[in-house]
């Protein structure tokens, strides 16, 4: 799947769990975009994004990956791997 698709969906995903004042945040978001810095989300609004992301593509992303997902970018990097593993 085509990263820019992929960066669309998880900012849509993102959209979700930032708060209202920060979602102008997301027009701006590129792959050095930390999660936690730069989005003001915490680890467990992270988590709830790549469980949705999990869902929406029918993934598995282990845990001990998901704590390491603290950009933007290592996020896509990491779902368009499941992807290709699928052969999407």
């Amino acid at each position: 799947m085509e990263r820019a698709v992929l960066l669309e969906d998880l900012k849509s995903l993102m959209g979700e769990y930032m708060h209202d004042d920060d979602k102008a945040k997301l027009a701006t978001i590129n792959d050095d975009t930390d999660f936690v810095n730069d989005l003001n989300m915490d680890s467990i609004d992270m988590v709830d994004v790549v469980i949705k992301a999990e869902n929406k593509y029918g993934i598995e992303i282990k845990n001990e990956t998901i704590v390491k997902l603290n950009t933007v970018g290592k996020c896509l990097d990491v779902v368009q791997e499941r992807l290709a593993e699928k052969g999407l």
